[in-house]
This record gives C-alpha cells, sequence and structure tokens, in this order.
C-alpha cells in the first residue's frame, strides 16, 4: 500500500522512466509537491527513501540536458487533467503525447504562458 507521498515519488519515477524509454532529451519536468522537489534537489539535506532518490537522480541525469522545477499547482493543471483522466477512464497505462493531448490543446499553451 502506498502513501500519498510514496505514491507521488513512484509516479514521477515513472515518468523519468518513460522520457528515457522514449530517447527522449531536454526534458523540463515540473513538480507541484515541494516535498518531491526538495528530495530531488537537496538530498543531502532533506530526509526521505534513499534508494528513489538515488534511482530517481541517476535516471533524470540520464535524459542529458534538461531541468526540473517547481511550480504551484494552479501552473500544474494539465498535467492534473491528464491523471483524473487515467483515474476516470481506467486506463491501464497513460499516455506521453508530443506537445500534449489533443483534447487539453487550446489549455497546454496557456498554462504553459502563464507559468512563465
Amino acid at each position: 500500500m502506498f502513501s500519498g507521498v510514496s505514491s507521488k515519488l513512484e509516479a514521477f519515477s515513472w515518468a523519468v522512466e518513460a522520457m528515457i524509454d522514449l530517447k527522449m532529451g531536454r526534458v523540463v519536468f515540473e513538480v507541484s509537491n515541494r516535498k518531491i522537489y526538495d528530495m530531488l534537489i537537496h538530498h543531502e539535506t532533506v530526509p526521505g527513501p534513499r534508494e528513489w532518490i538515488c534511482r530517481t537522480r541517476y535516471s533524470l541525469l540520464s535524459l542529458g540536458v534538461g531541468c526540473l522545477n517547481w511550480v504551484t499547482s494552479e501552473c500544474n493543471q494539465v498535467s492534473l487533467e491528464i491523471a483524473k483522466s487515467v483515474i476516470r477512464d481506467r486506463r491501464c497505462q497513460s499516455y506521453v503525447a508530443f506537445q500534449g493531448p489533443v483534447w487539453l490543446g487550446a489549455r497546454i499553451p496557456r498554462e504553459a504562458s502563464e507559468a512563465t
């Protein structure tokens, strides 16, 4: 059984691994959970599951040029909508789409411009 934080940690790891499997480079990850962000950025000083932190940091580094940003939940609504659709529609596997799913086409550029 996963706790809320450990579920989010595992989901983030899956996202990183999906980008590696798809041979993506220069990926920008945005995290709206400050605890997860701090675990990855300040890994020496923040308590957390060491094995997960080491594995995920190694995976992030293997992506080459990329970055990890902390954003407010309001600036990360597109990812929340995708997660809700996965749960609601009982998708066994989520999806990664170039420029996002079509049904969120108008919201993605708007949210991106609000985040900058």
